[in-house]
């Protein structure tokens, strides 16, 4: 447990794969989840497009979490202590073109 202690280079462990929960879990930790999850995907949304897939993927296990769920949302807020930094920037004072395509067939 040491290695999610410590702000990470990347937001996931490349290969993970996380399971169903097979015994169910206290609603106070899947109440506490819920909210983690929840808050990182409004970041995934709105800031921080790089956490976005580890985000969606931790999701599935929101009605169900186990450790491991735990252990890798914990990676995933280390991750965004280390580059804090990082962010979307929208310009609001320059012209938004927006250009669409579509095909008629």
């Amino acid at each position: 447990m040491g290695l999610y202690n410590k702000p990470q280079e990347i937001p996931g462990i490349p290969g993970l794969k996380l399971y169903k929960n097979t015994e169910q879990a206290i609603i106070k930790d899947v109440k506490n989840y819920q909210s983690q999850i929840s808050s990182l995907i409004y970041l995934a949304l709105k800031i921080r497009s790089d956490i976005t897939f580890i985000v969606n993927y931790c999701a599935r296990f929101m009605s169900n979490p186990n450790k491991n769920h735990f252990l890798a949302v914990n990676r995933i807020w280390n991750y965004l202590l280390k580059y804090s930094n990082l962010n979307l920037y929208y310009d609001y004072n320059s012209e938004l073109l927006l250009k669409t395509y579509y095909n008629t067939d």
